[in-house]
């Protein structure tokens, strides 16, 4: 538990929003990493046939569409 005192501390370093500097979605402080590196649609993925770098909302279209020359 965190004491009366520093409770707007905590809640500012922990559970403020915080804007993903990728995509620009509101999460808050404590789950900011995790969505930059593993749910922003924005964060660079690498195509599993090619490695080349996409955008990870983009490389289903990659594939699919005849982009990716491994696929």
């Amino acid at each position: 538990m965190v004491p009366r005192m520093r409770a707007e501390e905590h809640y500012n370093e922990y559970h403020a929003p915080a804007v993903c500097r990728l995509c620009g979605t509101k999460v808050s402080r404590e789950h900011l990493s995790v969505h930059e590196q593993e749910k922003c649609p924005r964060r660079m993925v690498e195509c599993e046939y090619c490695d080349f770098p996409v955008e990870a909302a983009l490389l289903s279209a990659h594939s699919v569409n005849s982009v990716c020359i491994s696929f």
